[in-house]
């Protein structure tokens, strides 16, 4: 249920879920007030209002709406499809696709065929798709202020070559590099030796040493998760004021949250920019996570390659210090997209 209150539009259900406040829907105007007066009064509400006026509510009052109703053409079906999202305080904190019919997709489990039917509505169109580089790592370094994470991040060389040649002084290879990718991350999530011994197909004496070395190479950002603890209702909350109340058993989930939960109100933010500064230029196709599909004229896809890319990497007032990185890819398949740099002839 929505409440506008001098020109405000308050989302209840969202409200209560990332306050992470138990409630019932209110069964008239009375109860509704009732609720937004015992939401606003919780201590953390303060913390959580700015981000729900700066990126909830843009994104049910205009982003949503928008990309609900902008046409990409599935040429297997030869008509128009739709993304379709709903925006109520999900469980994993990001935009969730639910209503499928005859004319939507979702963005979220779109698989490699179906991107293959999709292209832009005209032939003078192209698709320009931004994607974030190691969001999570970005965010876990300026959470942590790890100063070993930063100075990888901020050299623009391949994040986990250079964890690799940390970790091991080797000179690090493609499948080192694939093999740090599936590693880092979850050990930083918790993984432990038996665990991560089994998908590496090695001993625990390695798997053990990886992760001691990965530890004593990042102390800090280990540290910081370590500290990411619940209060005694098993209930944590992230850095911009989101709570969620774990069962006994899943805990451990906790090291994720205090990532992943800010690193999906920080895309959010960010595509709130995006779409502000695409007015009139370009429209969003659709947003999954870390990416942001754009549909553009081919004329223009240069400069609306600089300036998603300059808009998505700009450091943001909400999370200053924050050290974000993206790719620019340009097409008509989202299969077969080209990486944009300045060389590229176009």
């Amino acid at each position: 249920m929505n409440l506008e209150i001098h020109n405000q539009v308050y989302d209840l259900s969202l409200i209560s879920s990332y306050l992470g406040a138990a409630a019932s829907r209110p069964e008239n105007f009375r109860d509704a007030v009732s609720l937004l007066k015992r939401l606003m009064s919780d201590a953390l509400w303060k913390k959580f209002s700015p981000y729900y006026s700066a990126v909830q509510v843009p994104m049910f009052s205009a982003i949503l709406p928008e990309m609900e109703t902008g046409c990409i053409v599935d040429n297997r079906r030869k008509k128009c499809v739709y993304p379709t999202y709903v925006m109520e305080g999900q469980a994993n904190g990001r935009l969730k696709a639910i209503k499928v019919d005859s004319s939507s997709y979702n963005p979220h489990s779109i698989g490699e065929e179906e991107r293959a039917n999709l292209r832009p509505r005209g032939y003078d169109e192209a698709f320009v798709y931004f994607d974030y580089r190691n969001m999570e790592v970005a965010v876990l370094q300026w959470l942590s202020g790890d100063p070993a994470l930063a100075s990888i991040l901020e050299s623009g060389k391949d994040l986990y070559k250079e964890i690799w040649r940390k970790i091991t002084r080797q000179e690090p290879t493609d499948s080192h590099r694939k093999l740090c990718k599936n590693t880092f991350l979850p050990v930083v999530f918790g993984q432990g030796k038996a665990s991560l011994a089994k998908k590496l197909g090695s001993s625990e004496e390695i798997a053990a040493k990886l992760i001691d070395s990965l530890v004593d190479t990042f102390p800090v950002a280990f540290d910081w998760v370590e500290s990411q603890s619940p209060d005694g209702n098993n209930t944590a909350t992230d850095v911009f004021g989101r709570r969620r109340t774990f069962d006994e058993q899943e805990l451990y989930k906790i090291k994720n949250f205090c990532i992943q939960s800010p690193a999906s109100m920080i895309c959010l933010k960010k595509l709130v920019k995006l779409h502000e500064a695409l007015a009139g230029k370009a429209s969003i196709g659709f947003h999954v996570h870390d990416g942001y599909c754009v549909l553009c004229d081919k004329k223009s896809i240069a400069s609306i390659c600089g300036l998603g890319t300059e808009v998505l990497e700009e450091e943001d007032e909400m999370f200053p210090g924050l050290v974000l990185k993206t790719t620019c890819k340009f097409g008509q398949n989202l299969n077969d997209l080209e990486t944009f740099t300045k060389r590229v002839r176009l």
